[in-house]
């Protein structure tokens, strides 16, 4: 059965990358953070609750000491997506906010960005009709394999927690 024209959503297609400049910077989840890739993460998703854990793993030389993992906790997500390797928009991960400022050996990348006026978030908003562009953030974490694209509510902060250090 065909949608109603009234509620099909605006066609978006390549007119929307036009209007939407999209600018990528870091976001910080703990000030005490290193400049370190990631080189994996695992994902729970907690629908009824709108919550994403994400448990990230550092990348990390033999014999540097530390713990290599922490956990990412995600409230008020409204989407999230994916992307294995270099499936994700490339303008986010050859953007000059994902460059370390030192080489890290095996490569990678600042792991944690943001998306200032995101066509996705633009896309979600236009489809669901019933937001503003700017009740949302666009929020990405990268490691050497896979890319997280998280939408979550302005308002939310994402809570970063490290295992103490001995």
């Amino acid at each position: 059965m065909a949608c109603p024209e009234g509620l099909r959503p605006p066609a978006l297609g390549n007119s929307l990358k036009s209007m939407t400049p999209q600018i990528v910077k870091r976001w910080l989840p703990d000030s005490s953070l290193t400049e370190r890739p990631l080189s994996i993460f695992d994902l729970q998703w907690y629908g009824g609750d709108l919550r994403l854990i994400t448990s990230i793993h550092y990348s990390k030389e033999a014999g540097e000491p530390g713990d290599d993992s922490a956990v990412l906790v995600f409230n008020g997500v409204t989407a999230f997506q994916v992307f294995d390797e270099y499936w994700g928009p490339q303008e986010v991960l050859e953007s000059s906010a994902a460059q370390l400022a030192e080489p890290y050996p095996y490569g990678g990348r600042w792991p944690f960005l943001e998306l200032d006026g995101s066509r996705w978030i633009t896309a979600l908003v236009a489809r669901e009709r019933t937001r503003d562009v700017s009740e949302l953030r666009h929020l990405v974490v990268t490691s050497q394999n896979m890319d997280l694209h998280v939408a979550i509510h302005s308002a939310a902060i994402p809570m970063y927690y490290a295992p103490k250090q001995r």
